[in-house]
């Protein structure tokens, strides 16, 4: 095991962001279907166990993502109130999630300079707003700012790594990257995955492919599909998933179709 994930839960994840990020996707489809389908105790117990994921994994990114989402979630289900609880309870939660050594050293941090940009080095000529983004995004930005000619077309599946790693060297936070000789993967954030692999073409495809899906999912009454594809855009903002958006197409086409069997009898 990696010396930094020790202390970590993990669950069977590999990694705990991976682990809390698959726990708030779970949470957030299971309190959309309870709101605005169907009401039960057994899914209220399926929540508790998703939010229990959320806090142990003690990542940046799951704690974000798992804020927004039940924001976003309980305002379109009329749930100002619960809206206001989380407001209202976060700071507490902040409170005692700071007799944490691990997230006062570490998530609070990385929250810091997603959010707020504290304490971000700069890799020479590079734009500040890249320095928000994870190694893999950042330094994926980076490649591709100095390099705009793949801008069009990407450089192709899963290979930015190859040329982006020659930034590992920049920062001494990458340290480790550098020893291992570069990073050895693509980045998470949606856009910046999809412009590295295939530019401003696999963009424009893929907001085409969203924008006809959430057209598609105004069909369902009930609110949940349209519920679930900003799920789906939310969390391919943070890890981006080629099978969820295909899991969601299908899961959308399904709940239309029988929304017109039950009209039409």
């Amino acid at each position: 095991m990696v010396p930094e994930l020790a202390d970590r839960f993990l669950g069977l994840n590999g990694e705990p962001k991976m682990y809390g990020r698959n726990s708030a996707l779970a949470y957030a489809i299971i309190l959309l279907y309870y709101l605005r389908v169907e009401k039960s105790n057994r899914l209220v117990f399926f929540i508790i166990v998703n939010i229990l994921g959320v806090i142990l994994s003690l990542s940046a990114s799951t704690i974000i993502l798992f804020a927004f989402l039940s924001i976003y979630i309980l305002f379109i289900s009329g749930k100002i109130k619960g809206v206001l609880v989380i407001l209202a309870v976060t700071p507490i939660a902040y409170f005692i999630l700071s007799s944490s050594t691990f997230f006062v050293e570490v998530t609070k941090s990385k929250i810091e300079k997603a959010l707020l940009g504290v304490n971000n080095e700069i890799i020479p000529g590079e734009p500040k707003f890249f320095t928000r983004f994870d190694v893999f995004d950042r330094l994926a930005l980076v490649y591709l700012y100095e390099n705009p000619q793949y801008i069009i077309t990407g450089v192709g599946p899963n290979l930015i790594s190859l040329p982006a790693s020659q930034y590992v060297n920049s920062l001494p936070e990458y340290t480790t990257f550098a020893e291992r000789g570069g990073i050895d993967s693509v980045p998470n954030v949606m856009v910046n995955n999809v412009l590295a692999r295939s530019g401003l073409i696999g963009v424009l495809m893929y907001i085409f492919f969203f924008k006809r899906l959430y057209r598609l999912s105004l069909r369902d009454k009930t609110g949940f599909s349209k519920g679930l594809v900003v799920i789906s855009i939310a969390f391919n903002m943070v890890y981006f998933s080629v099978v969820l958006c295909f899991i969601t197409g299908i899961v959308v086409a399904i709940n239309i179709r029988r929304h017109i069997n039950l009209r039409d009898t």
